[in-house]
């Protein structure tokens, strides 16, 4: 929930005005990069039982911000952070999967589909594999208005994908998960 009130904050009034004060459209989303990056490895790490996977999260982490600093500090600062961007979506990808994968090996999942973070997992995986090429494109091509369009009406379609399955997720009661699993298996 926090996620989705950030990303609303940041696209109705970070960007704007980081761009209007500081001229650079593209301020607002780096920063963004990294606070989305940190609210979902914190509910993805939150949610894996794993210990050694959750050292490595927190390794990956420690990278994955120390590139993005750099990358923040050290690049063209009106461009779009394909490069962070990209590395974010590979590592949410990883720790969804892994999650995924985890889920599946544990016996008490007979009704996975029925719990509340599955929705938001699959839906993070939809939205960062979806998006994961556009970004990628995005540093060298974002000028193009061709591509400009077709970048905004791919993000856009997986955007609201991605929220119409969290809301689904956030419809889910804990206690029908709970039922569910309650029921013997013959």
């Amino acid at each position: 929930m926090l996620y989705l009130v950030i990303s609303l904050l940041t696209d109705l009034i970070l960007n704007p005005l980081l761009s209007y004060y500081s001229g650079n459209q593209f301020l607002g989303y780096r920063i963004f990069t990294i606070i989305e990056y940190s609210l979902i490895t914190l509910f993805l790490h939150s949610i894996i039982k794993n210990e050694k996977f959750k050292k490595a999260i927190l390794f990956l982490s420690l990278a994955f911000f120390i590139f993005s600093i750099y990358d923040l500090v050290g690049s063209r600062s009106n461009s779009f952070d394909s490069s962070p961007t990209g590395v974010s979506c590979i590592l949410i990808l990883f720790y969804s999967l892994f999650f995924l994968f985890e889920q599946i090996r544990t016996p008490d999942s007979l009704f996975l589909y029925s719990t509340t973070n599955f929705w938001i997992v699959v839906a993070l995986i939809i939205f960062f594999s979806g998006t994961f090429f556009i970004f990628i494109f995005s540093q060298s091509n974002y000028n193009v208005p061709e591509f400009k369009s077709t970048f905004t009406l791919i993000n856009s379609i997986f955007n609201i994908l991605k929220n119409l399955i969290l809301a689904m997720a956030f419809v889910i009661k804990p206690e029908q998960a709970k039922a569910r699993k309650s029921i013997p298996v013959l």
